[in-house]
């Protein structure tokens, strides 16, 4: 093999190639992701505030907890802060029996289930929290864990 052989033994574009493949797969897990969560791959739809400052982006749903959701969730933390894991997983349980759309709740448990060193509990209350919080870097986190 020459010296004349093209750039097959360049380190820069053996490099670029293999850069070029990383981001191929991660563009196809993406899709794939996108097409369990039921959208549709990289077709994307118009914003219809193209003129916006926040068109594209997606706002947080922000939304007003009673008052008794808000005493579960700081006795929750308390508890958690306090290394009580048994009294934070039944706090974090109760915000979820009452309103299962609560996705810091699920995020929550999950970490007192990795605590307790549950990792298929900690990963099944990841899963519940990636859906109803729509977010690719949990969705992309779950992912590398299960390789």
């Amino acid at each position: 093999i020459g010296e004349n052989d093209g750039d097959l033994y360049d380190k820069n574009a053996l490099a670029t190639r293999h850069d070029a493949s990383i981001v191929e797969d991660m563009a196809a897990i993406r899709d794939d992701l996108a097409l369990a969560k039921g959208f549709g791959g990289r077709r994307r739809k118009r914003n219809r505030r193209q003129g916006s400052p926040s068109a594209g982006t997606r706002r947080k749903r922000e939304r007003k907890r009673s008052k008794e959701m808000q005493d579960l969730f700081e006795a929750g933390n308390l508890a958690y802060a306090s290394n009580d894991l048994p009294e934070a997983k039944r706090n974090y349980r109760e915000i979820i029996r009452l309103d299962a759309t609560e996705s810091e709740a699920w995020m929550l448990l999950a970490q007192v289930h990795r605590e307790q060193g549950d990792e298929k509990k900690e990963i099944g209350c990841r899963l519940v929290a990636a859906h109803l919080m729509h977010d690719v870097e949990t969705w992309r986190d779950l992912a590398e864990r299960s390789k």
